[in-house]
């Protein structure tokens, strides 16, 4: 691949993903009244773009990429530090307050990416409940880490509303009942919301203005939440995948998926949305990874890992890797982003 397709495959990304406004995600969405359904045409800025998220994973149509190397995760001490786990309305998250834990994304060269939280979204059964769709199956729960670049920005604020401010790892889920030790937080978060009453609903986050009670947990090293193999994963350019859907995330998904008992999904279903009704099928849909649409940029997946005979990428070439374009090349990108700023 040339450097100039290299270039013109990014700039024509940048130019479709524009840079996300200063405006704080809307709330008057849910997974009921206001389904994922209509989310393009209610907010259209976003949710309706070239490079939305979920998308379903599938191994043929992703390209090898001998460049990717397995995630580099570096922690401090978590000793006597405290956590945040709260439900607001649409699913739980803990919320890593005071975490100091850098990870290196492939798809950013160099980069620092530092966590802020994760959540989870799950399925009325076991079959369904993914975001994600992992080489033909749906699972019925996933998780998202969600990160934010701190090599480029000082808070998570400024990340969230930049170009390539984000990343988010996917973990998928298997329930297995001969399963009796698994991921400690997660054990430990299930343990909290099936005690806690503020967990289990949020009946004031039917108002938007509302700040949902958080409740302390022990901090834990993020090693503990992923898989122990993370040297297979999908990665692909994408977006938040609730409104306002804004296309600034570097999405890896990994391959190999979590064991866990049926009580976590069970007591995740037990949750209730703040009308009261139960809190199942938090999740949108897989939507294309190109639409139609002939025009605009087109995405492409890649993975880290290669089960047959398949070419991979020449070393180098994938397009997701800024740090392979000539300085030039760097400067009309600044000026891309500079003209998107401007049509925000």
């Amino acid at each position: 691949m040339s450097m100039l397709m290299k270039f013109t495959g990014l700039l024509g990304l940048l130019l479709l993903v524009q840079l996300p406004g200063g405006k704080s995600a809307p709330t008057d969405w849910d997974y009921v009244s206001n389904d994922p359904s209509e989310w393009p045409s209610a907010f259209k800025k976003w949710c309706g773009g070239r490079a939305q998220s979920p998308i379903k994973l599938i191994y043929s149509e992703a390209r090898y990429d001998t460049d990717l190397p397995p995630y580099s995760i570096v922690e401090d001490n978590t000793p006597g530090r405290k956590f945040k786990v709260y439900n607001d309305g649409h699913k739980v998250s803990i919320f890593f307050s005071s975490a100091m834990m850098n990870v290196t994304v492939p798809g950013h060269p160099n980069s620092c990416f530092r966590p802020h939280s994760i959540h989870w979204h799950w399925g009325a059964d076991d079959s369904h409940g993914s975001e994600h769709w992992m080489e033909g199956r749906h699972y019925p729960l996933e998780g998202h880490v969600v990160m934010w670049n701190c090599q480029f920005y000082s808070k998570f604020e400024d990340a969230a509303n930049s170009f390539s401010g984000l990343a988010v790892l996917g973990i998928l889920y298997e329930p297995d009942s001969s399963v009796t030790t698994y991921s400690r937080p997660l054990a430990n978060m299930i343990s909290l919301v099936a005690s806690d009453p503020r967990l289990q609903r949020c009946a004031g986050c039917a108002n938007e203005t509302f700040e949902p009670p958080k409740v302390d947990m022990d901090a834990f090293p993020l090693g503990d939440l992923v898989p122990a193999d993370r040297s297979q994963y999908y990665l692909y350019g994408g977006s938040l995948t609730t409104p306002d859907c804004r296309q600034n995330v570097m999405w890896t998904v990994y391959r190999q998926a979590q064991r866990v008992p049926p009580s976590v999904l069970a007591t995740l279903r037990s949750l209730k949305y703040p009308d009261g009704s139960a809190m199942i099928s938090n999740f949108r849909p897989p939507v294309p990874l190109n639409p139609t649409s002939p025009f605009g940029a087109r995405r492409i997946v890649v993975r880290s890992f290669n089960s047959g005979s398949t070419p991979g990428l020449p070393r180098g070439a994938s397009w997701l890797r800024a740090d392979k374009l000539s300085s030039f090349g760097l400067s009309l990108v600044a000026v891309a982003m500079t003209v998107a700023r401007a049509a925000v």
